[in-house]
């Protein structure tokens, strides 16, 4: 059950059959249940005038208990690289704004930060392929495919097959 209903007092269903309940602080009456879910109760938790409790996260296993700065830059930088996001998505204002709101003392890296740690991480899987490649007792086959997008973005895709020590 969620943390939230310590804050809520659930309503006898009405006549349209839809789930409700009453804010034990200001008396707002809300739509929930089973279809609704509780993002609701929680948004009106956060926001409620006469609420003295802190908002209660509908999901608290998404994230680990402590907040990690470093950690946070390498996954904003390994979502610019998946996404082939420009290194200039930090400086959005629109992003900015988005994780201000969610922790105002949150500081996201400069472009040219992201440029360099991208840079970093090509040079640093570059190393790792190398070493892989150079471990291959046998021959290595190459497979080579270009196409192009609807929007006649060429790619070019190179795919090494091999044996190494790990097959069986």
């Amino acid at each position: 059950m969620s943390a939230c209903w310590r804050s809520f007092e659930e309503l006898p269903r009405g006549p349209d059959l839809v789930q409700r309940a009453k804010c034990r602080k200001c008396g707002v009456v809300l739509k929930c249940g089973s279809s609704l879910g509780t993002c609701s109760l929680l948004r009106h938790q956060s926001k409620c005038s006469s609420s003295d409790t802190t908002v209660v996260s509908p999901r608290p296993a998404t994230r680990s208990g402590t907040f990690s700065h470093i950690r946070f830059v390498e996954l904003v930088i390994e979502t610019i690289v998946r996404h082939d996001l420009p290194f200039a998505f930090v400086e959005y204002e629109g992003i900015r704004a988005v994780f201000s709101y969610i922790c105002s003392s949150l500081k996201l890296p400069c472009r040219n930060t992201v440029k360099a740690r991208v840079l970093d991480m090509f040079e640093s899987e570059k190393v790792k392929l190398q070493t892989l490649l150079s471990l291959v007792k046998g021959r290595i086959s190459l497979t080579v495919d270009l196409w192009q997008s609807v929007a006649t973005d060429g790619y070019l895709t190179v795919t090494a097959h091999f044996v190494d020590s790990e097959w069986i």
